[in-house]
């Protein structure tokens, strides 16, 4: 499949996936551990090859901790539009349990404006049990530089708000 859509014309990414960002989190997940904190997370990304990145992150959550890698497949669709698939593994220890899974992502990135970025994603995390979500995110560039004020609503099983920074090593 990935294959296939090599044939699709070759228009250049207007995104970078080098970063490295971070800030505060509120999750509200209805697993097992039944988290309902707020936190932090921490994350980043290389861009390895010219359409894969590998990513990894680390959210904190009081009695909630979940850490994940994967790798990322992105691709151009317009001039302001990438399509994001993505796979990761996913280990998180909770106040009742402990469990290594996987974790899939498929989504666009979209360049609305010139300084605003929109992210609309689906999320899937299989630990100790399914948890599909839909996620938005946004980034605003700060004054043309490579800092970006950040922030994500997630609704599904795996609730989340988040608000932070990202630095994009590559524009």
């Amino acid at each position: 499949p990935i294959a296939a859509l090599s044939i699709l014309p070759t228009v250049a990414s207007a995104f970078d996936y080098s970063y490295i960002d971070g800030g505060f989190l509120y999750r509200n997940t209805h697993n097992n551990d039944s988290v309902d904190n707020g936190g932090f997370n921490l994350g980043g990304s290389v861009g390895v090859l010219p359409n894969v990145a590998v990513f990894a992150g680390y959210s904190d959550t009081g009695n909630y901790d979940q850490i994940g890698a994967g790798a990322l497949f992105h691709m151009p669709i317009s001039s302001v539009v990438d399509l994001n698939l993505g796979a990761s593994v996913e280990h998180a220890d909770g106040r009742y349990h402990s469990d290594t899974g996987i974790g899939l992502r498929g989504g666009v990135r979209w360049q609305a404006l010139p300084a605003l970025e929109l992210d609309p994603e689906l999320r899937y995390v299989d630990l100790n049990g399914g948890m599909t979500s839909a996620r938005l995110g946004a980034l605003y560039r700060i004054n043309d530089s490579q800092l970006f004020l950040q922030g994500a609503v997630q609704a599904g099983d795996d609730n989340r708000v988040e608000a932070g920074l990202r630095y994009a090593f590559g524009r």
